[in-house]
């Protein structure tokens, strides 16, 4: 697996919950609970890395790297493309599992998954279905090194949609969660004050050993009202002007 990283990607600066990577879930910061579920996976220590921007408050990320045992990659703040070419670069590897800081419960099971399908050639491969906040994203460097070459990546942190809103320019490749239930509407990832009540109401709930992905899934399907506090919460790339923007800015000519 010498040719795989796994790229926590992930920064200080958040416009609608403050340095979240930081905040508290039970005992633990959301970065760490994201780390060690990715510790989970086959991928070794030191090719966890996780990777930030060059700004001075982001070094901070360096001493929880350093904590924890994996790597730390610091880049450009707002080319996200190119930041994680550097990266690819000084790992001398070939794909990269991206994986969002505030993703506390990422799945262990699906980054696996993922690095099964680096000898098929694809430059991206995602999960549509699933809860949010759990998907890891595969992404080639080959696929990286043709995205670098439109101006329109240089300012645009949504990288999977250059990938979504342009498959005749890349080999893509949608998967399927590995449950069958729907669990589209459960949102897992933290973006709002919401989102962090309910890992913490899971927390309380579950307590420690028992606050992991699996059992979450079982307690939504048991008692959905439980999770009504951030259910109405859609993403920021999926409403309204924002949204047409985000669509325009990711859609590539030639």
């Amino acid at each position: 697996m010498k040719n795989v990283v796994i790229a926590i990607t992930v920064r200080s600066s958040s416009s609608r919950l403050s340095k979240k990577a930081f905040l508290k879930i039970g005992n633990k910061s959301i970065i760490e609970w994201c780390i060690d579920n990715c510790k989970k996976s086959e991928i070794k220590n030191n090719s966890i890395v996780i990777t930030t921007t060059s700004k001075k408050e982001d070094q901070r990320f360096r001493k929880i790297a350093k904590k924890k045992k994996i790597s730390f990659f610091a880049g450009s703040e707002k080319n996200i493309v190119n930041r994680m070419l550097k990266l690819l670069e000084k790992k001398k590897a070939k794909y990269v599992i991206r994986v969002t800081g505030d993703s506390p419960l990422i799945d262990p099971k699906l980054i696996n998954f993922l690095i099964k399908k680096t000898n098929q050639n694809y430059d991206f491969i995602y999960f549509n279905d699933g809860p949010l906040g759990i998907k890891p994203e595969l992404l080639s460097r080959k696929g990286l090194v043709k995205l670098n070459r439109y101006d329109n990546t240089r300012d645009c942190e949504y990288l999977s949609l250059f990938y979504k809103n342009n498959p005749n320019y890349f080999k893509i490749k949608n998967e399927k969660f590995y449950i069958k239930k729907n669990f589209k509407k459960l949102r897992l990832n933290i973006d709002y004050k919401e989102d962090l009540l309910l890992h913490n109401k899971l927390f309380n709930k579950l307590q420690s050993s028992n606050y992991n992905l699996e059992n979450i899934l079982k307690l939504f399907v048991k008692k959905k009202e439980l999770f009504k506090i951030n259910s109405n919460i859609q993403p920021v790339y999926r409403k309204g002007k924002f949204a047409t923007r985000l669509k325009y800015i990711t859609t590539l000519s030639k």
